[in-house]
């Protein structure tokens, strides 16, 4: 019996182990273009270059001081803030509905705010590009928000689903008895408890709207936002300013998902 035991736990030591040296090597292999992309953005070559043969931030001035690449920057800060508050509202009462609601299709309507992490980019990009033109919203500020929400509402529709799962539902029963409606209940009770999720899924829909190219490509006209003007940049010329705008893009998408696991843990141990 011991030495099962025993065998047991070397195993389980084991497979810890390996776990560890795969994710790390995983990690290692998504992370090599930030290793080369990083280095590059930094070198006085007037054309990219592996390795630098000398550095300089010349080409962090050029993007930060060139109208070409800071209005393109704006205007998908913009659409991310704003798609963000957009996608979180609605994906939060959409998981609402679905984990507390009681109504027929309710499977079928789970599915279609999924779809859009299903359903390949282009072919929303097209279906979104057709019904927008009938609309006039194509090269539209609000078409584009309108668009990006689509592939973000669900980011925010699993996160809020997630944590509402764990959401002891007696809670807000105990609030009903108090005198709380429920609106109050959901505001004292429900919210902050299930305020880590919704906070992730708002920086997932910020990134995933931030991002956006094929959709933006399709309704944007001439607006082009940042995914979009480096499309154009890597289409016509390449020179290092590109990499200096993928390097700040890797960052900001590094500080989101770091700021996303700080909030889940920091939840963990307010409620632990």
């Amino acid at each position: 019996m011991i030495n099962k035991v025993f065998l047991s736990s070397r195993l389980n030591s084991f497979r810890s182990t390996l776990l560890w040296v795969f994710s790390g090597i995983v990690l290692f292999y998504m992370a090599i273009p930030l290793f080369i992309i990083l280095p590059i953005s930094f070198s006085s070559s007037s054309y990219m270059e592996f390795p630098p043969r000398s550095f300089s931030i010349q080409w962090y001035s050029k993007y930060f001081s060139d109208p070409s690449w800071t209005r393109p920057t704006l205007l998908s800060f913009q659409l991310g803030i704003v798609t963000m508050l957009f996608a979180t509202i609605l994906g939060t009462l959409a998981a609402l509905a679905m984990i507390r609601g009681k109504f027929p299709g309710k499977r079928s309507f789970q599915i279609l705010f999924l779809s859009p992490m299903i359903v390949p980019v282009i072919i929303i990009s097209i279906a979104t590009y057709n019904f927008f033109a009938k609309l006039k919203l194509i090269e539209n500020f609000w078409g584009l928000v309108l668009g990006h929400s689509v592939v973000a509402v669900p980011f925010v529709f699993i996160n809020v689903s997630a944590a509402l799962m764990n959401f002891d539902i007696t809670l807000e029963k105990a609030a009903y008895s108090l005198g709380a409606n429920r609106l109050q209940a959901f505001l004292k009770v429900t919210f902050p408890l299930i305020r880590p999720g919704i906070l992730t899924g708002a920086l997932f829909a910020f990134i995933v709207s931030f991002d956006e190219l094929i959709i933006t490509m399709f309704i944007s006209g001439t607006r082009h936002t940042l995914p979009v003007r480096m499309w154009m940049d890597l289409w016509l010329e390449i020179d290092p300013t590109i990499a200096a705008v993928s390097s700040f893009l890797m960052l900001l998408s590094i500080a989101a998902i770091l700021s996303a696991e700080w909030i889940r843990r920091r939840a963990e141990q307010r409620y632990a």
